[in-house]
């Protein structure tokens, strides 16, 4: 009898040391491919259009969840607000989160075109009940518990639609830090 119970013992073991390998190759393969990448992308644009009314488009996407992410024609869709970048461009450590820092090392973005919205304009793509009010959400984008550290911002020909009035920028570089607390 007690070696019948060694042998389950080891065997439950193997099991769990198995299932540990298993997991950890898979959570590497999310993190360090672009596979992996588009399957977290799919992910998160069927979250916020439950979620928030957004959709979430691109062409192409290349890099990984590791290091950062490249896309091209990338568009984010709400009722109130529409943005859309020929190209995109970021670089992060995501081990940084770690210490409640987001630190994104690069952010390049060419052929920005942002259109705000006003809710009466697209009063028909609102939810009754759904939480789609653009304030509220930019307020909880600002509110995040941790630090946001941007230290290469290059933002290149861009144009900003606010009530039928286009500004245009031609070039921005800089960088930004938002502390949490």
């Amino acid at each position: 009898m007690n070696i019948y119970l060694t042998k389950l013992f080891y065997r439950l073991l193997s099991f769990i040391l198995l299932l540990i390998i298993v997991l950890g190759a898979a959570l590497y393969f999310m993190l360090t491919s672009t596979t992996g990448a588009k399957l977290v992308l799919a992910y998160a644009g069927s979250y916020l259009q439950k979620n928030f009314a957004t959709e979430l488009h691109y062409d192409q996407v290349t890099g990984d969840l590791l290091s950062g992410l490249d896309f091209d024609n990338l568009r984010v869709l709400h009722p109130q607000i529409n943005l859309e970048a020929s190209s995109f461009s970021s670089t992060w450590n995501l081990l940084a989160l770690l210490n409640r820092q987001l630190n994104l090392d690069n952010l390049h973005i060419s052929g920005l075109d942002v259109a705000l919205i006003s809710p009466e304009a697209n009063n028909d793509n609102l939810v009754e009940g759904d939480s789609t009010d653009l304030k509220s959400q930019i307020d909880a984008i600002f509110d995040l518990p941790l630090a946001l550290n941007l230290l290469d911002l290059d933002l290149s020909t861009a144009q900003i639609s606010i009530a039928e009035q286009d500004y245009q920028i031609e070039k921005l570089s800089g960088g930004l830090t938002l502390d949490s607390s």
